[in-house]
């Protein structure tokens, strides 16, 4: 049997196993998954594309949050096929790259900002480089990460650097999470954060026009 075939059945057997998991869940409490969040969150890009095959009617809205949870686990792979299929409109590819910034996954983010999504996005009160620090200062917690699966590890000072190439406003991160970060020992992030404040403010000095001869200073 070839190795594609291997995989296909894989994917067959966890597709089943996904199906009695959603038949089991009243079961199983409210703090078991979803399957296809569990999907998603373990990048079983081939088992989400079985379902959706046979759940054509899926709703764009769920489609979102199972691509959200991907970016959040690093699943790049994964976020990649739910762009595919249905959620690549720029508000989606937002919310999304807040997830993925929030939990520090530097390559995901950075193929979302290269895909398109706003480095500025705005959830309610939450930006991308808001969300990042806002778990990197504790005040949430890690919603059943194991990191041995997730797709790629935490790096929150190069998620923070992909997001300054592409745009991101650094100001207005709340001072208080600053400070966590840093007693929770984030100090480089923070550093590079404050770096990157004190850049961006010198370069727009720069751009601004000079003052006319006389006039008032701009």
């Amino acid at each position: 049997m070839s190795i594609r075939s291997n995989r296909f059945m894989i994917d067959r057997v966890w597709l089943v196993v996904l199906v009695i998991a959603a038949a089991l869940l009243p079961a199983c409490g409210p703090a078991t998954p979803p399957p296809m969040r569990l999907a998603s969150a373990l990048g079983r890009t081939e088992t989400a594309r079985l379902y959706l095959e046979s759940h054509p009617e899926l709703p764009l809205k769920e489609r979102i949050q199972y691509m959200k949870v991907a970016a959040a686990w690093g699943q790049s792979e994964s976020v990649r096929f739910w762009i595919e299929n249905g959620c690549h409109e720029r508000a989606a590819l937002g919310s999304a790259l807040i997830s993925a910034a929030m939990y520090g996954r530097a390559g995901t983010t950075r193929m979302l900002l290269e895909l398109g999504a706003d480095p500025n996005h705005r959830n309610l009160t939450l930006r991308p480089i808001d969300g990042m620090f806002f778990v990197a200062s504790g005040r949430a917690g890690t919603p059943g990460f194991d990191e041995e699966h997730t797709g790629e590890p935490r790096d929150y000072v190069r998620t923070l650097v992909a997001l300054h190439h592409a745009g991101a406003d650094p100001r207005g991160v709340l001072a208080e999470y600053l400070r966590d970060a840093a007693a929770l020992g984030h100090d480089a992030l923070v550093a590079a954060h404050r770096q990157i404040v004190r850049d961006w403010v010198a370069a727009r000095r720069r751009e601004r026009p000079a003052a006319e001869p006389g006039g008032p200073d701009i």
